[in-house]
């Protein structure tokens, strides 16, 4: 009896762990309603100021945030975490007084402060969270990274201001190194441990190079961004997030979609004398920068005039394995495609040549104004108001006269054109009366004569429209290059 009694107790004490257990909702209910007021969830719905204010609306989204970080099916979830993300980067945006909101997006997200666990971080695994022995690092990063970094970006791009952008630097500096650490360890060293089916998938869209390239923009606006006497580049390589760059440069350094890779690697080297030199000693990066990609008339040529130039700068002992140069193998390829030019002085002579082209053609002016950018960028990066040569500002002035020499000829040889069309419009009457009128007078000839007149008249009124369109985009590209080319001369700035 007494056995019995001991069993009927046990039973019923299991009965009530499972009913204390068991969730006092349905989950299935509970997921549709917050799917729906997620769709629901827009600033513009809820931008009165009084409920940011009065009712603390932005805590409640933070609480949100934290449940379903935590909430065993997490994953499900996401569109809700994203809704409520964009609303925090919505309102920030808004009233940039609210910036400490992206600091507190972060957190509650599992990428800074308390939410990183001190033995790894959220990229090893959150504790308490649905990312800990799910995630497959071979495919990319976990979601929360990319959300917390997405934010981050798109709130620079929104906010306006010298005041804010400072603010916000700072407060991309002071909270997201750790993170990138990770991530871009993980990125450059997680993809070899998946199958060749998973290192397949990692290159499509929204996997590991869109990943990579989200990472290195964000090391990007560090790197431009950075106030005068702070050495950005130089805390990435003290890190550790130059190396892991390095390793997907060796990588992806050549491939069309990594441009932001390209440029993360090339300004931080701009950036600081110390993480050039770190660079450029890796054996893989200078065969990297000999390929075709980074020569004269390559995809990545304005990079590799940059290179070249940044190469010629350092030591000859600093670039190991090499009996020449690195600047004399990246121009190595250069002088079979365009010969050499006479002002062409060593450690320059890829940049100058670009810059010396004769602007004859679109692709020729695109090609000088991706240059021209990178040079404004890796001017900004350098910190200085002038980091050229006398023959490389002498080669940018004599370009800024061409460029005001093109705009004048396109000028006028587009206003003699359209004097053109409007004259043979003038000669050639193809109005409903004149055909009528040669019909009724049994002239059949001349209205073959008009039909021919008018197919004549579409063809030069589709060759003009061509021209015409050709002409505005040298007259754009024209003036993005006497801007460029401006604010490279008169361009002042930090001094470090």
């Amino acid at each position: 009896a007494v056995g019995a009694v001991g069993r009927e107790c046990a039973v019923s004490s299991s009965e009530q762990q499972q009913q204390q257990q068991a969730p006092p909702y349905s989950w299935r209910d509970l997921r549709h309603k917050l799917l729906a007021i997620a769709d629901h969830v827009h600033y513009n719905l809820m931008s009165c100021e009084h409920l940011w204010q009065k009712q603390a609306a932005a805590q409640h989204v933070l609480q949100v945030l934290r449940a379903v970080g935590v909430h065993s099916h997490a994953a499900e979830l996401q569109p809700v975490v994203h809704a409520y993300a964009g609303l925090l980067v919505d309102r920030i945006t808004a009233a940039p007084g609210d910036l400490q909101l992206l600091q507190q997006l972060w957190e509650a997200l599992g990428l800074t402060g308390r939410g990183l666990p001190g033995s790894g971080g959220v990229l090893r695994g959150r504790q308490s969270g649905h990312t800990s022995g799910r995630h497959d690092p071979s495919q990319g990063l976990p979601a929360e990274a990319v959300l917390g970094l997405t934010a981050a970006a798109s709130v620079w791009q929104q906010v306006a201001g010298t005041s804010s952008r400072s603010k916000l630097w700072q407060l991309m500096y002071d909270n997201l190194l750790q993170l990138l650490e990770q991530c871009t360890e993980q990125l450059a060293y997680s993809s070899r441990s998946g199958t060749p089916q998973q290192q397949l998938n990692s290159s499509s869209p929204g996997c590991r190079l869109d990943h990579v390239q989200l990472v290195c923009h964000i090391i990007e606006l560090l790197v431009l961004g950075r106030p005068a006497g702070v050495d950005a580049a130089g805390q990435l390589t003290q890190l550790g997030i130059t190396r892991n760059l390095v390793q997907l440069f060796t990588e992806h350094g050549t491939d069309a979609a990594a441009e932001l890779l390209r440029r993360a690697v090339l300004l931080s080297c701009c950036s600081s004398q110390q993480t050039a030199s770190w660079v450029l000693a890796v054996p893989a990066v200078m065969h990297v920068l000999q390929r075709p990609v980074f020569q004269f008339s390559g995809a990545a040529e304005a990079h590799g005039a940059l290179w070249e130039l940044l190469i010629s700068r350092q030591k000859p002992t600093a670039i190991p394995g090499h009996t020449k140069s690195g600047a004399a193998c990246i121009a190595s390829g250069v002088a079979g495609q365009q010969g050499s030019s006479s002002s062409c002085s060593s450690g320059c002579s890829l940049l100058l040549q670009i810059l010396e082209m004769v602007p004859d053609s679109v692709q020729q002016l695109q090609r000088k104004v991706l240059l021209l950018q990178m040079m404004v960028d890796a001017q900004k990066a350098a910190g200085k108001s002038h980091v050229w040569e006398g023959n490389i500002t002498a080669a940018v002035k004599q370009l800024s006269s061409r460029m005001k020499q093109l705009q004048t000829a396109d000028t006028h040889a587009t206003a003699g054109s359209t004097t053109v069309a409007a004259d043979s419009v003038e000669r050639v009457d193809l109005g409903p009366a004149s055909v009528n009128g040669a019909l009724a007078n049994g002239a059949p000839a001349a209205y073959d004569d008009d039909n021919k007149e008018q197919q004549k008249l579409q063809r030069h009124s589709s060759t003009a429209a061509g021209e015409s369109f050709e002409h505005r985009q040298l007259q754009q590209l024209c003036l993005t290059a006497s801007k460029l080319v401006k604010e490279l001369v008169t361009q002042g700035g930090k001094t470090d």
